[in-house]
C-alpha cells in the first residue's frame, strides 16, 4: 500500500519458445517470471508494461534512463553454452541502465546491473570501456561472483567518487567467501580497494543525497562507509 507503480519496464526471455533453453533452472525462472509479471497485473493493474532495447531512453522528471544492455545483445561464448538459443543462466539475462540525474542532482550518473554475471560483464567492459563510470553503482550479482577485473579497474583506478551498493546483508559482505577473497573472485577485491570507492551493504537501509553524495541512515547522516572509509 505504501507504493504506487505507474510504469513497469522489464525484457525477459521467452522461455514458451521451444527454440529457447537454459542449462540451469530453465523450468524455474520461467515460472519466475510469469510470476512476476501475474503479480503486477495483480497489485498495480493500471501499470503500463514496457519491453526494453538497447539504444532506448526512458525520460523521467530530473533523470534520464538509457537502456544499455538487455540479454538480446548477449554474445553467446561461455563455456557450456552450444549455440545462440541456448543459455548457461538466466542471469546473463539481466537487463542494465544507466540513470542520468540533471537539475539539482547536478549531472550525476548511477548504474544498475542486475546480475550480470562473468561473460556478460566483459562485453559490457568491452562495448562501454570508461563510459561505465557512475557516481552510484549497483555491484552486480550482489558482490558474490560474476564480475571482472577490467570492470572493477574502472572504479578502481578513476578519480570520481563511486558510492558502491552490495545487494547483501553485512555478514556475506564482510565473511562470504564469494565476496572476492579467494583468487578467482579477485575483481572484488580490486574494486574495494579502489581509493574514491565508498562501500554499502544491504545491513541497514542507507539513502544517498545523489547532488551532495551524503548518505544517511535513519535519517543520520554518516561519516564512514561499511568498510569503515571516511565520507
Amino acid at each position: 500500500d505504501d507504493v504506487d507503480v505507474n510504469e513497469v519496464w522489464y525484457n525477459f526471455p521467452d522461455f514458451a519458445k521451444t527454440t529457447f533453453s537454459m542449462e540451469k533452472n530453465t523450468q524455474n525462472e520461467g515460472l519466475r517470471v510469469n510470476n512476476f509479471i501475474t503479480r503486477m497485473n495483480t497489485y498495480y493493474p493500471d501499470a503500463i508494461h514496457h519491453v526494453i532495447h538497447t539504444g532506448e531512453t526512458i525520460h523521467e522528471a530530473g533523470c534520464d534512463i538509457e537502456v544499455i544492455y538487455t540479454y538480446e545483445d548477449y554474445l553467446h561464448h561461455y563455456k557450456t553454452e552450444v549455440d545462440e538459443h541456448t543459455f548457461a543462466f538466466i542471469n546473463f539475462g539481466s537487463s542494465v541502465c544507466k540513470l542520468n540525474f540533471y537539475g539539482e542532482a547536478q549531472d550525476r550518473s548511477l548504474l544498475i546491473i542486475g546480475d550480470c554475471e562473468w561473460t556478460a560483464i566483459d562485453q559490457l567492459v568491452a562495448t562501454y570501456g570508461d563510459y561505465l563510470k557512475t557516481d552510484i553503482m549497483q555491484v552486480t550479482h550482489h558482490g558474490y561472483s560474476g564480475g571482472s577485473n577490467a570492470f572493477s579497474n574502472i572504479y578502481a583506478e578513476s578519480p570520481l567518487r563511486t558510492f558502491c551498493m552490495w545487494a547483501t546483508n553485512g555478514t556475506k559482505f564482510n565473511d562470504d567467501n564469494r565476496t572476492g577473497r579467494e583468487p578467482t573472485r579477485d575483481f572484488n577485491r580490486v574494486l574495494r580497494a579502489g581509493e574514491e570507492c565508498r562501500h554499502f551493504n544491504a545491513g541497514v537501509a542507507v539513502t544517498f543525497d545523489i547532488g551532495e553524495m551524503k548518505a544517511y541512515a535513519d535519517g543520520k547522516q554518516l561519516t564512514e562507509d561499511h568498510d569503515g572509509r571516511a565520507l
